[in-house]
């Protein structure tokens, strides 16, 4: 019964889905077994959190942190990992990493392997969102190797590998994942993990100024959140969807939108959606031309994202605000909020978005400084780190296509890593490529530099 109450269980609305929910509530007093307890306990907080029920935190407050048996500590590990999920969505990330915590740990005392990754992936997520990024290239990669056979999380780490490279500014890869997550999570019909890579596809294309292509990736997510009504779905969805209709130059399209996003959170405190409600409406205050109004919105969002934390989302929020700043004739304080998100934007690992607030600083008659990323530097005609992987896997008799599926990276990334490698080695070939790695020694010099003895 709790089955039906979970939000991908079927193309029902969420009062449908609250409703068997409710009925399996009231069967639990005729439960005499305490494992079926919990398991309907635990379900059915899952399944709340997943409808953005505020009653959800209640049932969560009462579940067990471990178990008698090992059976029991499984089923309470497991509810964990459903419930660091369901917080991730609703952007309340202590809560996430002390479940996903609890979880790991039981995970790990029952050699609970699939579980493990599960709770793998989910903690990085946290990482992204909560902009600690450094090694989560190498993680995602890890985690698409170790999920292959799983489908949904050999897709979750994908997503994970396709936000890293859009922020970076690497388009074609973080398009070539963003359609490969969105289209099998289709088919796989898990309706709410096509939101985020929907959202994702459509602000690339905005960049071209394909709003149309833009409002049309968006069109079926959409449809899905107002027909579930399930708002805490649409983080990402909606603001996308409104720059879209903006781009298209339909005010009242967006402006309905957003009163519809605000309807949808009535009486809900999640802080996720909420902070993109923020933003949406700092978005149309903008397109309305009131920008006064519209740089306060901007701060609005801004400190919102910053409490979850979530910087990346604070430093755009921020870098809007420094435009609804300049575009009211405020050209000092502007510049210096545009030059402080260039920095964050840098150091946070986002080149992407760095590079195009330089262009915009430049515009605006500011010289950049040159910045240095702590942890990195340049390595001439050195193989870098993933250079290295990638014609290690050749060495292997790896052909592209297998390299970009072990590595989580698109073929494109793969031959551009491969073509650097060749020049730098200065051979012209395949096969000269890897005779040349292995006579230069140069794993057995990575080899070195990794093992301190």
């Amino acid at each position: 019964m709790t089955y039906l109450g979970w939000a991908y269980a079927g193309p029902w609305p969420a009062s449908t889905h609250r409703r068997w929910l409710d009925r399996a509530a009231e069967l639990t007093v005729e439960f005499d077994s305490s494992a079926e307890r919990l398991n309907l306990a635990g379900n059915r907080a899952a399944a709340l959190l997943m409808l953005g029920e505020e009653e959800a935190w209640d049932v969560v407050a009462g579940l067990p942190v471990d178990g008698a048996t090992s059976a029991e500590r499984l089923d309470v590990a497991r509810i964990h990992a459903n419930v660091g999920t369901g917080a991730l969505i609703w952007g309340r990330y202590a809560d996430a990493d002390k479940h996903l915590a609890v979880a790991m740990h039981l995970a790990e005392t029952e050699q609970a392997s699939r579980l493990r990754h599960n709770v793998r992936l989910e903690q990085a997520n946290l990482l992204w969102l909560t902009g600690r990024w450094d090694g989560l290239a190498e993680q995602s990669a890890a985690l698409a190797d170790a999920d292959r056979d799983r489908p949904a999380h050999y897709l979750g780490s994908i997503r994970l590998a396709a936000r890293l490279a859009a922020a970076a500014g690497r388009r074609r890869a973080a398009e070539e994942q963003f359609r490969l997550v969105l289209a099998e999570s289709a088919r796989l019909g898990a309706a709410d993990d096509t939101m985020e890579a929907a959202a994702a596809l459509a602000k690339l294309w905005l960049t071209d100024g394909n709003s149309g292509r833009a409002l049309q990736i968006t069109n079926e997510p959409m449809d899905t959140v107002r027909r579930k009504g399930i708002w805490i779905w649409a983080t990402d969805l909606v603001p996308a969807r409104i720059e879209a209709h903006l781009a298209a130059g339909d005010l009242k399209a967006a402006t309905r939108l957003g009163d519809q996003f605000a309807r949808g959170l009535r009486g809900r405190t999640a802080p996720a959606p909420r902070a993109a409600l923020a933003g949406c409406r700092a978005l149309l205050l903008a397109a309305a031309g009131d920008h006064a109004r519209a740089a306060t919105a901007h701060d609005r969002a801004a400190r919102a994202w910053s409490a979850l934390p979530r910087p990346y989302d604070a430093a755009l929020a921020r870098e809007r605000q420094a435009e609804a700043l300049i575009a009211q004739g405020q050209l000092e304080p502007g510049r210096a909020l545009l030059a402080a998100q260039y920095e964050q934007l840098f150091r946070l690992g986002a080149r992407g978005d760095a590079d195009r607030v330089a262009q915009r600083l430049r515009e605006h008659g500011v010289e950049v400084p040159r910045l240095w990323r702590g942890g990195r530097r340049g390595y001439g005609d050195q193989l870098s780190p993933r250079e290295l992987d990638v014609v290690q896997l050749v060495v292997a008799g790896k052909t592209n296509r297998e390299i970009s599926r072990i590595l989580a990276k698109s073929p494109a990334t793969v031959d551009q890593q491969l073509r650097a490698a060749m020049r730098k080695l200065k051979v012209t070939s395949r096969t000269a490529l890897a005779v040349k790695a292995v006579e230069a020694g140069v794993f057995a010099e990575e080899d070195s530099l990794d093992d301190p003895s």
